[in-house]
């Protein structure tokens, strides 16, 4: 299932919020390439695998 939410507001002070927490998770995160997950190593694909397995209870 996909959580999606879209959301409209007329706030401005809200939307620089929101804008500005936008680009603060931007400048903080790092591409993937394919190639980079094709190649990631087993601790990283066991720990996604623990994750699929206990999200419905997270």
């Amino acid at each position: 299932m996909n959580y999606e939410l879209v959301f409209t507001t007329s706030e401005e002070q809200f939307c620089a919020l929101l804008d500005e927490r936008f680009q603060a998770d931007l400048n903080e995160s790092a591409p993937v390439t394919a190639n980079d997950w094709a190649t990631r190593g087993w601790q990283q694909r066991l720990l996604e695998v623990f994750g699929w397995t206990v999200r419905r209870w997270l």
